[in-house]
């Protein structure tokens, strides 16, 4: 079945040596007809480079490799300096989607011209029945994000709506003049992007929404296997390192007037520090003290960043967006 949209839009796929999940996906974007999409820009700054080919089925593909370890954030900038189009589609490698993905987060663009960046709802590969995450707004304080549906049935009374968002994880549609206004993705946080990038379009006025009736899959462990929400830091102890770090930086820029911050933000890291850490030391097999050594590392770094109140409000204004 053919999906039409008037509004051409690029994907781009930030991709780091997860190449059978990255082809995955490509294959599903593949197997739906995109009458509207550009082309599909991969950025691989994986550390053994394969050969990707330039064109699967319908779809254009163009590969820019990087020689270093760029993370995330810069890597998407690059997607956003490389796509010609009015619209671009971020997704992260681990993911697929379906026809649903790509049409209804474009409807949205089109016919609101506040709404600068459009979230998917979030499903698991391995059961499509099993929500990921609908919608991600603050909680209270803003210490954290709801995670709407985590881990629930899908919820029909929750599907086919457009809600309010503070965070854009896995996978979004974004206006490329939206991106632009806000230089793109701050270079202070180099894998924490996602909720900051959210909140510097939300300063500037515009509206960050989910949509969920617009599905990807998440392929990832399901929750019924422990240790599940740190699959993907077990392989890479320096990303490890700079989640943590970024999670205090971003903390520290929303919370830049909050009384006795170091102690609260400490109190509130226990949170996801604690599980995490059991993680490693039960399935980080060889790396399991140096995951741990790099979580701690990522919490000095981190409170000692967010102390730097002058470095901290330049660089948060300041990207690596060309």
């Amino acid at each position: 079945m053919e999906r039409r949209t008037s509004a051409g839009f690029t994907i781009v796929i930030p991709t780091h040596n997860r190449y059978e999940k990255l082809m995955n996906l490509i294959a599903s974007i593949s197997r739906i007809k995109l009458t509207n999409l550009d082309e599909v820009i991969v950025i691989d700054d994986s550390d053994v480079k394969r050969e990707l080919p330039s064109k699967m089925g319908e779809i254009k593909i163009r590969t820019v490799t990087s020689d270093r370890r760029i993370y995330i954030s810069e890597a998407k900038n690059i997607g956003i300096y490389e796509a010609k189009s009015e619209f671009i589609y971020f997704i992260d490698d681990d993911n697929e989607v379906d026809e649903s993905t790509f049409a209804f987060a474009i409807r949205v663009l089109e016919h609101n011209e506040d709404v600068g960046a459009v979230l998917p709802s979030v499903l698991y590969k391995q059961n499509r029945d099993l929500v990921w995450v609908y919608a991600t707004p603050f909680k209270k304080g803003r210490w954290e994000h709801e995670l709407i549906g985590r881990n629930k049935p899908r919820d029909s009374s929750l599907e086919n709506r457009v809600v309010d968002t503070d965070a854009l994880p896995n996978a979004f549609l974004a206006r490329k003049a939206a991106l632009q206004e806000v230089g793109g993705f701050s270079k202070i946080l180099p894998i924490y992007n996602s909720a900051y990038l959210a909140y510097s379009l939300k300063t500037k006025g515009w509206k960050v929404v989910a949509h969920t009736g617009s599905f990807i899959f998440h392929d990832v462990l399901l929750p019924s296997k422990f240790g599940y929400w740190a699959e993907h830091q077990i392989p890479d102890k320096t990303r490890v390192k700079m989640e943590v770090r970024d999670w205090y930086i971003f903390m520290k820029i929303i919370h830049k007037d909050e009384r006795l911050f170091t102690l609260k933000a400490l109190s509130r890291s226990a949170r996801f520090l604690v599980p995490n850490s059991i993680v490693y030391l039960l399935n980080g097999g060889k790396l399991r003290f140096a995951l741990i050594k790099s979580e701690m590392e990522g919490v000095v770094d981190g409170l000692k960043a967010s102390l730097d109140k002058e470095r901290l409000e330049l660089d948060s204004q300041v990207t690596s967006f060309p």
